[in-house]
């Protein structure tokens, strides 16, 4: 972080003439070509305009808007879809904890999440343990000369993966995405598209449910990231019904539900079934509360993620 100027810049000849110029003033043209003093208006336009430069350098710093990223479009990487991932060029605005920066992300590396972080293209990106069926955050990290780095971390301020890194030089972060693991701990794959939109390769069946009670509610923790909003196709049905809908419910209370029509089952009239697409958001825990309205007996409710909305670290 550039260092805020003790005052503002003063048109002051007398003090201005009073400075002996250091060598790299001289160089940068206190001295004419021909190494002779230049006459004192220039002197004192060439130190104004260098208080003007640190002033500029400073508030464009200080000024870095809070959340700002421009690219930084993340994929699965073709050499590896399972466990590295690459990262589009582009401008993110990090931070320290404190004061905020903006720097250029140009040709970052491809991070691997199977192996250990490692300053460096095609190196580990990893700050913790590898972890089946678990959500990671991917974070840009950058020096004070704009270097830059990546990696995942289960911290949304990414204290893993700065302490992991601090001995290289790496003091600001950004969080850009969130990932998930499989049953295989690899990365399930994904199509990340502007605004923050992402969806997965294939759908995933995070509720699938035939031992229910009609109107009892049940808790399911959801491919989605902490208090993000997904996409979901959500499937209720029951026997021996005249109605029936499903039913999503936030854990503040606040109720979703389907609006599509309650329809028969071709097969057996007494079968009654609703499904619709919906967009909803899970809480802190990447958790929702769902159940089968209406009556009769429950068969089944599914909930099938087809992805979410980043915000790719907007509100920290």
């Amino acid at each position: 972080m550039a260092t805020k100027p003790t005052a503002y810049p003063e048109w002051d000849t007398t003090q201005i003439n009073a400075i002996v110029p250091d060598a790299t003033h001289k160089a940068e043209g206190w001295l004419n070509p021909a190494g002779v003093p230049e006459k004192p208006p220039f002197q004192t336009f060439n130190y104004w305009m260098n208080e003007v430069y640190r002033w500029i350098l400073y508030l464009d710093q200080a000024a870095a808007s809070r959340g700002y990223i421009d690219g930084c479009i993340i994929n699965n990487a073709a050499a590896d879809l399972t466990n590295d991932i690459e990262i589009g060029d582009g401008e993110a605005t990090f931070t320290d904890g404190t004061y905020f920066i903006t720097f250029p992300v140009l040709n970052a590396p491809t991070k691997q999440i199977d192996v250990a972080w490692t300053e460096g293209n095609n190196a580990g990106g990893r700050s913790g343990p590898l972890v089946a069926n678990t959500h990671y955050y991917f974070f840009l990290i950058a020096k004070n000369d704009g270097t830059i780095d990546a990696g995942f971390d289960t911290s949304a301020t990414a204290a893993n993966l700065m302490a992991a890194s601090a001995a290289s030089g790496y003091v600001w972060w950004r969080q850009i995405m969130s990932i998930f693991t499989n049953s295989t701990s690899g990365i399930i794959n994904f199509s990340q598209y502007p605004n923050g939109y992402v969806y997965f390769k294939s759908e995933i069946t995070d509720v699938n449910d035939s031992a229910g009670t009609i109107s009892s509610v049940y808790t399911a923790t959801i491919t989605v990231p902490p208090n993000h909003i997904g996409f979901f196709n959500i499937y209720g049905e029951a026997s021996a019904a005249t109605t029936v809908s499903i039913v999503l419910k936030r854990k503040n209370g606040t109720v979703s539900q389907a609006t599509c029509s309650t329809g028969d089952d071709p097969l057996d009239p007494q079968y009654k079934f609703i499904t619709g697409q919906v967009i909803f958001q899970v809480d802190s825990n990447m958790q929702m509360d769902y159940t089968i309205g209406g009556n009769g007996v429950w068969v089944r409710a599914n909930i099938i993620t087809v992805g979410f909305i980043s915000n790719r670290g907007k509100d920290l």
